[in-house]
């Protein structure tokens, strides 16, 4: 599923965390007529209203903790010594992804170096990659949301594949 939000980076915060859950505080990340109520009583209410709803979302980020990122930083030119196009995105560890709509929660890959190159040994395929980055080049990144940092609210995640797209979304190639 498409990880685009802070909200689907929380929930899969929620999801690989081992800590028990904190309902008003995930309520008041999610509902502005909660964090906005002043009355305890109205606000308690609101809870138990959102509680079910919460718990569903935890569920369905439970099931399934892979997800995918888009990102339009595009590649770096073509390395002929490697053969490969290099995801400047990727080519260092310690980096954060975050969404403006909840940027406490972020996500770190664990082996983002691993995956910072793909390789393209067909001459006519790296040819139209880099003729195509004149025009923008997206990439793709698969991943595994494995764990938290402890303490911090970091998901950790393992990358699993990586794809360099074109504007129109088809695969140039992979890794």
């Amino acid at each position: 599923k498409a990880m685009e939000s802070g909200r689907t980076l929380m929930f899969a915060y929620l999801a690989a965390d081992t800590l028990p859950l904190d309902y008003e505080k995930i309520a008041a990340r999610i509902s502005d007529d909660y964090r906005g109520e002043g009355d305890v009583f109205k606000k308690n209410d609101l809870l138990q209203a959102l509680k079910p709803a919460i718990d569903a979302e935890l569920t369905k980020s439970k099931s399934n903790m892979y997800y995918y990122m888009m990102d339009d930083d595009g590649v770096n030119s073509y390395d002929f010594a490697t053969k490969s196009f290099q995801i400047p995105r990727l080519s260092t560890s310690g980096n954060y992804t975050y969404f403006y709509d909840n940027s406490s929660f972020k996500l770190e890959y664990s082996n983002p170096v691993d995956f910072s190159r793909v390789e393209v040994t067909d001459e006519t395929r790296a040819r139209l990659i880099e003729k195509l980055q004149a025009r923008g080049l997206m990439t793709k990144v698969y991943f595994f949301a494995s764990s938290t940092e402890l303490g911090s609210p970091i998901v950790k995640a393992e990358i699993t594949k990586v794809q360099i797209l074109d504007r129109q979304g088809n695969v140039l190639a992979e890794r």
